[in-house]
C-alpha cells in the first residue's frame, strides 16, 4: 500500500517489490544481506514501521538489477 508521510505519498513494499520485478522474500534477502540500501522507515501507529521507498533509494538500488551488458 502506498504509505503518505505528511502531504508526499511513497511506496511501501508491495509496490517496490512490483517496480523491480522481485517477490517480497527476495526483497528481504537483499535488504539483509546489504545488496540494496536499507530504505528509510515512518512510524505508523504505536507499534508499527513501514518501510518507504523514495525516489533517491529508487536511484540508487535500481540500477544493480540491471545485468551490465558485455562488449
Amino acid at each position: 500500500m502506498p504509505i503518505r508521510k505528511g502531504n508526499q505519498t511513497f511506496d511501501g513494499m508491495k509496490e517496490a517489490c512490483e517496480r523491480l520485478g522481485i517477490a517480497r522474500t527476495t526483497m528481504l534477502r537483499y535488504l539483509d544481506s546489504g545488496f540494496f540500501s536499507e530504505p528509510d522507515r515512518v512510524r505508523v501507529g504505536r507499534n508499527q514501521n513501514y518501510r518507504i521507498f523514495t525516489a533517491e533509494w529508487y536511484a540508487i538500488n535500481e540500477p544493480r538489477l540491471v545485468p551490465e551488458a558485455d562488449d
